[in-house]
């Protein structure tokens, strides 16, 4: 995927979890894009069960700023909440037949498709590329922001 601009971006849920753990070599590609739509230069959309996933094994050390930061995902008013209702639910079935993806990997690119997403990011390209580059009118690949790189706004908590 070319770094084309784009409007409405969809987070995988492995882009938020490496930048909310402050992944090096993948937090710092992430903090951009984080900081434009706190700036409001880009909107987020977001499944409704994003926090189920991430930062959220019972299993996981993390923080409360960790946590806070999780539950901000589809808290955030900026943010778009895209609820995992029977429309979603049933592309996703297909997309998981279709290309045999994980459940929740099926899950989180149906709902950027019911919720209009320009971009679908994500560090799984292992997995995404039996989709190809585009679904539905999404381009899918890795992270990156096209704009300017020194915004300010979204912090990472520390590791």
């Amino acid at each position: 995927m070319a770094d084309q601009p784009y409007q409405l971006a969809y987070l995988d849920a492995d882009v938020w979890i490496s930048a909310l753990i402050g992944e090096p070599g993948r937090a710092e590609i992430v903090r951009p894009l984080l900081a434009a739509a706190d700036a409001g230069q880009v909107k987020l959309v977001v499944s409704a069960l994003m926090p189920l996933e991430v930062l959220g094994g019972r299993h996981q050390t993390r923080t409360q700023e960790q946590e806070d930061a999780a539950l901000s995902i589809v808290t955030r008013s900026s943010n778009i909440v895209v609820a995992a209702g029977r429309a979603v639910v049933l592309r996703a079935r297909q997309y998981r037949l279709a290309y045999n993806l994980a459940t929740m990997d099926a899950l989180h690119l149906a709902s950027a498709v019911r919720g209009h997403a320009d971009v679908f990011f994500t560090w799984n390209m292992d997995d995404f590329s039996r989709v190809g580059p585009t679904i539905d009118g999404i381009s899918i690949g890795e992270p990156y922001w096209y704009g300017t790189p020194e915004i300010e706004g979204f912090a990472l908590p520390d590791r």
